[in-house]
């Protein structure tokens, strides 16, 4: 009775072996993701990026009930040192009061 057992300990090992070496053997599927730039993104819901240009985008508070409706900021992408640079910074809701 014993010596079946081995037997069937031995089968059953073997087939796990077979089943990982095909399992591991097997080719990965390629997968690649296109993506396409956007041209408005929301962020949190209070803050909206507008792609201007290449390297030019602009970050826009679009939320009411925040304390920063209306800032409007103008950032550039420097190539020389890799950051972004700030070109305008204003908030256009203030401006129409003001003027």
């Amino acid at each position: 009775m014993e010596l079946k057992w081995k037997w069937l300990n031995a089968i059953v090992i073997t087939l796990l072996l077979v089943t990982l070496l095909v399992v591991i053997s097997k080719e990965k599927p390629n997968v690649s993701v296109h993506t396409t730039p956007l041209d408005t993104v929301s962020v949190n819901g209070s803050v909206e990026v507008v792609n201007l240009s290449e390297n030019r985008i602009v970050l826009f508070s679009a939320d009411v009930n925040s304390g920063n409706y209306g800032d409007l900021i103008v950032l550039e992408f420097d190539e020389e040192t890799q950051s972004l640079k700030e070109v305008t910074n204003q908030n256009i809701y203030l401006d129409k009061f003001l003027d």
